[in-house]
């Protein structure tokens, strides 16, 4: 989990334009007294990029606290940067990414000597880049092998590991879809062609190699670099793992920050000096404010935009028409819990540009800790802080900075899990919602021992389920598990149901309009919708397979009571699996054609006019 350390005052977000794809780019600049280096961050690819980005957020302002200016970086058709998945020749636009952006800080920012951090991908990329005459003087490179195929490989397993359903570890004809992150087939060729073993590195290189939790570092690479002329030492790396965790349990390898911190602070102030090897300086990409982008024919504009109301800060990107127009609804895209405001699958992305291009506003957003927004991330590690009245505040606070850009047409929110969650309570408590889509929410009421009740639902419902004794008779389960595990879910019982009168979500939600009871929460839930209904707000609840809400509306007959309900839909995603974050590729189709239809709905109707 992130360490929580306050913003540099100094961070600003912007794009990095120039002949390239324009990217998104955050500069963390420095205090005085630095090392002389400034250090450029390549991030990995999907689900280890989305993991990862806190920490990253972390590790540029743990360098720049010490002196090093930091530029952190979304690739080409990735995170907030123009293009996408599907675009042509993408590890040509990574490579031309990371060697602009080696480019804006020695040329625009005036350092003398760069130096790239790369992870997994992103580290194999700034190698590569290197090699084809990037001006960076030295290397961190954190999990890399020398070989592209090697990276491929893992991704494949990944893939596999984490499939959902019919996808069959995500190859879909057109490439690879990992853990709901597309990569095209001639992504994939291009990237395993990639072969650092046989690159030509500049001489006078510096590198430092990490390993990754007791796996050593590719000896392959260090004597590949070596062969060149570079300078290279080899580390342990410790905390890969734990930095790649799911974004709310993540936790920032801090050890790592001090040990680079410490090997960049003896890079020599013009390490350019040192180099043998040098190409001709590339034209800088120029430092923009907003991007235009064209979207099917359309031009859309899109910008940061930084909030602070009185419930905490938040953080945002606004899409918008470049032309002129009326403005007759607004999207509010929420967090997916901790996955920062590109959404499951960099879903909002495509949403907010798509619909922008046809005249509505879109504003994907970070509350809180998230993604770009300041605040204490460790908070993400108990679920329960995910449901605190304050950060449905901010939402509220994100519409409010809305309008005073000049932007007020009704709201359409739309959030996954805990953004879910505060769609629902903001359209609630404000009449500017005329429509929400909770996707997969994970509580609509929280309480404290919910996910304890949910657990032993479970544990109940292997323990009854004809297959598991099935399985126990054919030996492939052992029974010792189920009666072993009785005790401690009773005990884990007791001990929330202590903790909720006394726990800091307790005294911080007394009297607000989620401190409700498990024996009375079906009935606000029914309550609630009802009210929707009758205000007119459009509301459509969508669930993929094994959703715990979804399983509860069944067993608590509210399916058909909300059959009566004239504006609440609730649909089902076509998928038996677990895929909470919708990583199916079809699942995904589904949940797009989903919005589109509400958003045109919406269009249609009264408030359009």
């Amino acid at each position: 989990m992130s360490s929580g350390a306050p913003s540099t005052p100094r961070a600003r977000p912007f794009y990095l334009v120039g002949d390239g794809t324009p990217m998104f780019a955050t500069f963390h600049d420095a205090v005085p007294g630095g090392h002389g280096v400034a250090v450029l961050i390549v991030p990995p690819f999907g689900w280890d990029d989305v993991a990862s980005y806190r920490s990253r957020r972390d590790w540029a302002e743990h360098l720049a606290a010490s002196g090093i200016p930091t530029l952190r970086i979304d690739l080409p058709g990735t995170g907030d940067s123009a293009g996408g998945p599907r675009d042509p020749n993408m590890v040509d636009a990574w490579l031309a990414g990371v060697t602009g952006a080696a480019t804006w800080l020695r040329s625009a920012a005036g350092y003398h000597s760069v130096a790239a951090i790369g992870i997994g991908v992103g580290g194999l990329l700034a190698a590569a880049a290197t090699a084809n005459g990037a001006p960076i003087d030295a290397l961190v490179l954190w999990g890399v092998p020398p070989r592209g195929r090697t990276l491929v490989r893992e991704l494949q397993a990944f893939a596999h590991l984490t499939a959902v359903g019919p996808t069959a570890g995500g190859e879909d004809g057109d490439g690879l879809v990992v853990n709901g992150h597309r990569l095209s087939a001639p992504t994939l060729a291009a990237l395993s062609a990639v072969d650092l073993s046989a690159a030509a590195f500049p001489s006078g290189l510096r590198a430092l190699l990490l390993g990754r939790d007791g796996i050593a570092a590719d000896a392959r690479l260090a004597d590949a670099l070596r062969a060149a002329g570079a300078t290279v030492e080899v580390e342990r790396g410790e905390g890969y793992g734990a930095m790649l965790d799911r974004p709310q349990n993540a936790v920032a390898p801090t050890a790592v920050f001090t040990q680079v911190t410490g090997w960049l602070a003896v890079m020599p102030r013009d390490a350019t000096a040192l180099r043998t090897a040098t190409a001709a300086p590339a034209p800088s990409p120029v430092a923009a404010d907003a991007l235009v982008l064209d979207v099917d024919g359309t031009a859309v504009i899109e910008a940061p935009l930084a909030l602070n109301g009185p419930s905490g800060p938040s953080f945002g990107i606004l899409a918008e028409p470049a032309a002129e127009r009326a403005r007759p609804l607004t999207l509010l895209l929420l967090n997916a819990g901790a996955i920062r405001r590109i959404g499951p699958n960099r879903m909002y992305v495509e949403l907010a540009r798509r619909w922008a291009a046809q005249g509505v506003p879109s504003l994907r957003l970070d509350v809180e800790a998230i993604g770009d927004a300041d605040g204490d991330a460790t908070r993400w590690a108990d679920e329960a802080n995910f449901h605190l009245p304050e950060l449905t505040a901010q939402v509220r606070e994100g519409a409010d900075g809305l309008r005073a850009h000049g932007i007020d047409a009704p709201l359409v929110l739309v959030g996954l899990c805990s953004g879910a969650h505060w769609a629902f309570h903001a359209a609630q408590a404000d009449d500017r919602v005329v429509g929400v889509v909770l996707l997969n929410p994970r509580a609509l009421f929280w309480d404290d021992d919910l996910g304890t009740s949910r657990d032993l639902q479970r544990y109940l419902a292997r323990v009854r389920s004809l297959e598991t004794w099935r399985r126990a008779l054919r030996g492939d389960l052992n029974l010792a598990y189920p009666v072993q595990r009785a005790p401690a879910m009773l005990r884990r019982l007791a001990h929330d149901a202590a903790r909720r009168t006394r726990g800091p979500l307790a005294a911080r939600r007394a009297g607000s309009a989620d401190a409700v009871l498990p024996a009375s929460a079906g009935d606000a839930v029914d309550q609630s919708l009802a009210d929707l209904s009758a205000r007119g707000v459009r509301t459509v609840l969508a669930f993929t397979g094994e959703e715990p809400v979804y399983e509860e509306f069944v067993r608590a007959g509210r399916l058909e009571r909300l059959a009566g309900l004239p504006a609440v839909e609730v649909v089902r995603f076509g998928t038996d699996g677990e895929a909470h974050t919708l990583q199916p590729p079809e699942i995904q189709a589904e949940a797009h054609a989903l919005v589109d239809r509400v958003v045109a709905e919406l269009l249609e109707g009264p408030v359009a006019s």
